[in-house]
């Protein structure tokens, strides 16, 4: 007999030992590699699913920074913020919180999605419930539901049932600190209970951080502003005294030659009354350019084509007349010659204003190299230029193109509206 480890049976059971040996090892390794494999995936899926998320935070940042950096005074930046808050950020509700020292109250600046009467009765004591610890900490304070959360408490009774009635489940208020004072609170509120995790707390942190430099821009924007619009109103004050108490003086002697006059000549001492009445209503128009600042700083800003832009929107809503605007190569020109144009356009839609009766009125600007074309049309009455060479601003007009060695021309027929027209040189000549 053969030794039993030359046996048949005893060869047959090592290799298949060591066969279910090499099988299971090679199982338990597929395994293994599955696990890390599936391990990996999960990995990969959670840090793309960050990286989703991150970007689409970054973009709605970058989409939030669009939006309010494209206005330039504080109101309209912070309007623009509880915009974002809501259309970019789908909040339910937004609204900034400011202290009024004259009420001395914290009270709301701006708002969205509020009804005018909860807006009237926001208002608080310095360190008064959840948004006064906002205001005193300077840390964002979040309320993951309304209805149940333990500083409930401590509010008003009137407060809480404001947040009742608004429908408001969760909500925060975010400090917007400048220059380590706290400006405002940023507050977002939601339909919904708990609406508020980790992402939305990062997302609108990171955006009352972005939009705090911005109002702090805006702040400084508008120091500069009233510092600008103090200048311009003393340079003004000085052009217009002149030129306004001549004219003040001629009207009275005009009103002086009618009196004399309106016995004995009636239709004679009419033209001295409407020669009266044009150069009051120039003095009046010299008047209200100093009131309204026509300098704009938007005119130093952005220029003479979006300061145009800016005016003739405004004229359009007071005056009920559609103005159709051109402008062709828009460039910057020396601050000098866009004061001086800027100010025909204006005095061109103030006749327009009160004498043309038109429909609709024409603005076109074209830059070329060496000089600039302005054209103010209308459809209105017109008028006859041979009978009526003066008045109705013209001379003022024709005066501000001579300072700056242009053109002025006039076209005009009864019936057939008026052309106004400046070409001017784009540099100031000596």
């Amino acid at each position: 007999m053969p030794p039993f480890w030359e046996a048949w049976w005893f060869i047959a059971l090592v290799t298949l030992v060591v066969l279910a040996g090499v099988v299971s090892g090679y199982r338990l390794r597929i395994r293994s590699v599955e696990a890390r494999s599936e391990e990996l995936e999960d990995q990969v899926r959670t840090r793309t699913e960050e990286i989703d998320r991150r970007r689409l935070e970054l973009e709605a940042l970058y989409q939030a920074d669009e939006v309010i950096d494209q206005f330039l005074t504080l109101e309209n930046r912070l309007k623009a913020l509880v915009d974002v808050a809501i259309d970019i950020l789908h909040a339910d509700k937004s609204s900034i919180f400011v202290w009024d020292e004259a009420q001395e109250k914290i009270v709301i600046k701006v708002a969205r999605g509020f009804s005018s009467e909860a807006i009237q009765k926001l208002a608080f004591d310095r360190f008064e419930g959840v948004i006064g610890e906002a205001f005193k900490t300077g840390e964002p304070v979040i309320v993951g539901d309304g209805f149940t959360d333990h500083r409930r408490e401590v509010e008003r009774p009137e407060f809480v049932d404001i947040i009742i009635a608004e429908g408001i489940r969760s909500y925060m208020f975010l400090p917007i600190k400048i220059s380590n004072e706290i400006f405002g609170v940023f507050n977002v509120n939601y339909s919904e209970p708990n609406a508020i995790g980790e992402e939305e707390e990062r997302v609108f942190m990171a955006l009352t951080q972005h939009s705090a430099l911005s109002i702090q821009n805006a702040q400084l924007f508008e120091q500069i502003r009233e510092l600008a619009i103090t200048e311009e109103r003393s340079r003004l004050a000085r052009d217009l005294h002149d030129s306004a108490k001549q004219k003040a003086f001629a009207a009275l002697a005009q009103l002086g030659a009618a009196n004399g006059m309106i016995d004995r000549k009636p239709e004679t001492a009419k033209d001295h009354l409407l020669e009266a009445e044009d150069l009051v209503y120039e003095v009046l128009q010299e008047l209200i350019i100093l009131i309204q600042e026509m300098y704009p700083v938007t005119l130093r800003e952005k220029g003479l084509a979006s300061s145009v832009r800016e005016y003739v929107f405004e004229w359009e809503n007071q005056c009920s007349m559609e103005v159709d605007v051109r402008i062709n190569n828009e460039r910057r020109l020396p601050l000098e010659i866009e004061q001086s144009l800027y100010r025909v356009i204006q005095e061109s839609l103030a006749n327009i204003a009160r004498h043309s009766q038109a429909n609709h009125v024409e603005i076109l600007i074209i830059y070329d190299d060496d000089d600039i074309e302005i054209r103010v049309s209308d459809d209105g009455v017109g008028f006859d230029v041979n009978q009526k060479p003066t008045g109705l601003g013209l001379r003022s007009m024709h005066e501000r193109v001579e300072l700056i060695k242009g053109e002025f021309y006039i076209e005009s027929e009864p019936g057939k509206g008026t052309l106004i027209k400046v070409v001017a040189p784009v540099e100031v000549k000596a």
